[in-house]
């Protein structure tokens, strides 16, 4: 018996396995096994198998032998692989983010609305998918920003209509509804006016911007008003008519301008501000000239007041100084209110003076016969000075030389001089110093002197004899030595 036996052939498919991406997973390989076929034969091989979604599906494929292989030769056998799509791992789902529309609006009283999402088509890797399931809207009448939420069940389909949903993770932005405030500007009214001493008022107001929705405002009270010179806000208040929410608006307010022109300047009210004066005697001690004559001014029949302004000289010494009035004047009108710029202020200056105590120091007078000795006066801690008129300051004062000395008959003066204490200056005194006087007169009962020739005597010797001289020239009274001249004796 000849027998060939049928070789064994065993095709099997490849198996493949992955996340899920959207994309078929296939594998094309094909592997022969058992016999395989005898040499210069063979098939060729159509792999079919392909899977997109999770799950486990054969690998399934077909063959088609070569010419001159014969099938009868073979017993073939075909085993498919696997195709596994896994699903995605959690940190690595697919993200879908879903954002709702917006829509902005300016109030206007009425409702507004906002509906849709901006996309519900999305392409991940090349691939699309749609997002079914998915809504969002939003409504309403005032002012403000008001979330437009996507709500829903959402689902996700591939481009075939498979529910992949598990696959995604779906994320949810929300949209906006906004519905703006209107910008409202209120202003007052602008006016001019030269200083009357009226008030200036100007009443209207007017309304620009985007103006207030119809059938809403306000009303208005304008309190601005200006009496004095300058430029001031024409202020005002307003009140929102029922029905009007200021929530809907903003609300600018800008004030007009009330402007009070200044008096011409050679029209301008003049006053006279005069410090006060001080006339006071030295005496050591500070003496202050403080004040002003006057404050109070009525012109016109009007009542004005001047502050800001002060005069004050401190002084100790004597002499006569300037009081200025110093400071910046501002005057106030009988409602105090500020009216300095409609006029010119003059100031004069006061005195003080300090004027020098007078003082008359006066030596002492003595008188005696004539004894040969001096005649003087002064006696005591003060010499025997006195001292009249205002006298020296409390604390001041002065010491003394007295020079005064008489010996022969006659009258001299009781002459002295003096220094002032530490402390005592002479510009705060007027010194007049009077001498007393120191009067020798004659003795009524006057000295006796007798003045005595010499004598000579001789045995004659035919020579003449002179005599000349005196025996005594020098006498001594009460104390007091004499000497006589102008006498000979021959």
């Amino acid at each position: 018996i000849l027998e060939i036996t049928k070789r064994l052939i065993v095709l099997r498919s490849g198996s493949a396995s992955a996340e899920y991406n959207g994309s078929a997973l296939t594998n094309t390989e094909v592997e022969v096994g058992g016999d395989g076929f005898a040499e210069g034969e063979g098939a060729s091989y159509e792999v079919t198998g392909s899977r997109t979604l999770v799950g486990i599906s054969s690998n399934i494929f077909s063959y088609t032998l070569n010419s001159g292989t014969n099938a009868d030769n073979y017993e073939i056998r075909t085993e498919p692989g696997t195709l596994e799509v896994t699903g995605r791992a959690a940190d690595a789902l697919y993200e879908i983010l879903l954002t709702a529309e917006s829509g902005e609006f300016l109030y206007d009283g009425r409702e507004h609305s906002v509906s849709g999402l901006k996309e519900l088509s999305f392409e991940i890797e090349g691939n699309r998918y749609t997002v079914s399931g998915a809504e969002a809207a939003a409504s309403a009448v005032r002012a403000g920003n008001y979330e437009v939420p996507v709500t829903g069940d959402f689902s996700v389909a591939d481009a075939e209509g498979n529910d992949v949903t598990d696959q995604f993770r779906i994320r949810t932005v929300s949209g906006t509804l906004k519905i703006g405030r209107r910008q409202v500007e209120l202003v007052s009214g602008s006016a001019e006016s030269m200083y009357t001493g009226k008030a200036l008022t100007a009443s209207g107001i007017t309304v620009s911007g985007d103006g207030f929705a119809e059938g809403e405002g306000a009303s208005y009270s304008v309190t601005g008003m200006r009496i004095l010179t300058g430029i001031s806000d024409n202020t005002f208040s307003y009140t929102l008519n029922p029905g009007t929410d200021a929530a809907n608006y903003d609300i600018i307010t800008n004030f007009g301008t009330l402007t009070v022109l200044n008096r011409p300047s050679d029209e301008r009210f003049e006053i006279t501000v005069k410090a006060e004066s001080l006339t006071a005697l030295y005496d050591g001690s500070a003496h202050t000239a403080e004040g002003l004559k006057e404050t109070s001014f009525v012109i016109d029949g009007e009542t004005y007041t001047v502050e800001g302004l002060a005069a004050s000289r401190t002084e100790t010494a004597a002499g006569t100084y300037d009081v200025n009035v110093t400071g910046t004047a501002r005057i106030l009108d009988a409602g105090q209110n500020d009216v300095t710029g409609e006029f010119a202020v003059h100031t004069e200056k006061g005195q003080l003076i300090i004027t020098k105590r007078q003082l008359v120091m006066t030596s002492a007078s003595a008188e005696k016969q004539y004894n040969g000795t001096p005649l003087t006066a002064a006696d005591g801690k003060d010499l025997g000075i006195t001292v009249t008129g205002d006298g020296f300051a409390p604390g001041e004062g002065a010491s003394y030389r007295v020079s005064g000395s008489r010996t022969l008959v006659g009258i001299s003066p009781n002459s002295f001089s003096y220094t002032l204490n530490e402390g005592t200056e002479a510009r705060n005194y007027e010194i007049t110093v009077n001498e007393g006087t120191l009067t020798v007169l004659p003795r009524e009962m006057k000295y006796a002197l007798t003045v005595t020739a010499v004598s000579g005597e001789k045995v004659y010797d035919g020579k003449p004899l002179r005599a000349e001289g005196l025996i005594r020239d020098t006498f001594e009274l009460d104390g007091s030595t004499y000497t006589v001249e102008g006498l000979t004796a021959q």
